[in-house]
């Protein structure tokens, strides 16, 4: 579910997003999944696994949000969005 609505947000389709591609919004948009995954208590064995990505590009991706939520507002306000979209779906 957590994918599916981070796909919905950025407007990715399942290609897309499970492409090889490491453009700048796909791949905060595959580091934002990840980030709600792990939290959600997914190995980052499985997630490697799913994405076809090697569990460093997991850990990369998952420590790059976290920095992001540091340093950048825009990225921070997005995250909420997402996140109220997961926990709070609309009806």
């Amino acid at each position: 579910m957590i994918k599916a609505v981070v796909m919905y947000y950025y407007g990715f389709t399942p290609e897309l997003f499970h492409s090889k591609s490491k453009k700048g919004m796909l791949a905060e948009a595959r580091f934002v999944a990840w980030y709600f995954e792990k939290r959600s208590g997914r190995s980052l064995t499985s997630l490697a696994k799913e994405y076809s990505r090697s569990h460093a590009s997991v850990i990369y991706g998952i420590r790059t949000v976290d920095n992001w939520l540091l340093f950048n507002r825009g990225f921070a306000e997005r995250l909420k969005k997402v996140e109220s979209l997961i926990y709070y779906p609309l009806p």
